[in-house]
Formats: C-alpha cells, structure tokens, sequence
C-alpha cells in the first residue's frame, strides 16, 4: 500500500464512513418523525418488518464499515458484537422515540426487526468471509 493511499484510509476515510452513518441515522430519525401516509401502507402482512430489518441491515453496514476504519485492530467478531449492540440502541432508542409521535407507536416487534437486520447483515457477511477463507486455504 502506498503512503498516500495508507494516509487517506486512515484519515479521511473514517470521517467520511462516519459521516455516512451520522447522515443515514439522521435519515431514519426524520422519516419516524412523522405519520406514516396512508398512501403508503401497504396491506402485506410482516412488510413493514421486511422494511425495519432492511433498514437497520443498512445501517449495520455503513456502521461496521466506519467502526472497522476506525478500529483497524479489532476481529471481526469484536466488530460485530459493537455494531448489533449499537444497532439495538438505535433502534430501541427510535422506538422509544416513536411513542412520542402522533400517528406512531413504539413496538418492540419493530425493534426485533432491526436487530434481526442487523444481525442478519453479520452474519451473511460473516459467511461470506468464512467461505472465501475456506476457498484460499484450499488452493
């Protein structure tokens, strides 16, 4: 690696990874502050779980790429046990929030649902980083 290349992933990268987190969780704060529209709910049952867990399965993404270019020395198992601690917070904390909304409700089904995305997230990714280590170690 490069000095120049070394440099930027240690500086500017993070701050970026970060600001994308920072962005996407401010993303997610303004949508569950308002009513749902009618327009928008749709009658298939478990979507809006299906939506919850997608959500936070972004959201695990963004926040375990900038925990990762922050803390170069931590295993992805360290990395992962963080990010699902702190995607439960969030969640729990946006649920919480949520009561406080006229036209919402606090649902801890919908706080499962982010934790199921999120964790769903690490451990595909998780399986795919098992699979391509099993993949080198065999040629």
């Amino acid at each position: 690696m490069s000095s120049q290349s070394g440099r930027f992933r240690r500086s500017i990268l993070p701050a970026v990874l970060w600001s994308a987190v920072l962005a996407y969780s401010a993303l997610i704060i303004m949508l569950s502050s308002r009513p749902a529209p009618e327009r928008l709910r749709v009658e298939i049952p478990g979507f809006d779980k299906a939506l919850h867990a997608a959500a936070f399965g972004v959201w695990a993404a963004l926040f375990l790429g900038a925990l990762a270019s922050s803390r170069t020395r931590w295993s992805y198992r360290r990395l992962a046990v963080w990010t699902l601690a702190a995607a439960a917070l969030f969640g729990a904390s946006d649920e919480i929030h949520q009561a406080f909304v006229p036209g919402r409700s606090a649902d801890v089904l919908d706080w499962a649902a982010d934790v199921a995305g999120a964790a769903a997230l690490l451990l595909g990714l998780a399986a795919l980083c098992w699979r391509r280590m099993s993949r080198e170690s065999a040629e």
